[in-house]
């Protein structure tokens, strides 16, 4: 599967367990560097030393408000997650309408049928 992560200076483009890093120039992509993934999370931190990979990512989680799916593609690594668990039912007791509502259908089971026999020509 291919995933491209893009800005209006930065292009992440990640296949397998590679990804290329691309910087716009003069209106064009120019590729800057290849990756094997997993990337360290230490080399993505910003206090080490900077390079353009780390303003890459930096940078696509400032345009998409906090987006960290780059940082999570490139380490292999997911945060935790929210997850709502909701309670879990044993028995459910029928709506005292829904009796009634059966008895109002329209339509009404009929006993099955044959199909007909073709008219002889």
């Amino acid at each position: 599967m291919s995933v491209i992560f893009e800005t209006p200076r930065f292009r992440v483009h990640i296949s397998g367990q590679v990804a290329w890093l691309e910087n716009m120039e003069s209106g064009q992509w120019v590729l800057r560097g290849q990756l094997t993934i997993p990337v360290s999370v230490e080399a993505l931190r910003a206090d080490t030393h900077p390079s353009l990979l780390q303003e890459a990512v930096l940078e696509f989680e400032q345009v998409r408000a906090g987006d960290a799916n780059l940082r999570a593609a490139l380490t292999g690594y997911r945060g935790a997650m929210t997850v709502q668990i909701l309670p879990r039912t044993i028995a459910r007791t029928p709506k005292p309408n829904a009796q009634l509502a059966r008895k109002r259908s329209v339509w009404t089971p009929q006993p099955l049928r044959p199909p007909l026999a073709a008219k002889p020509s």
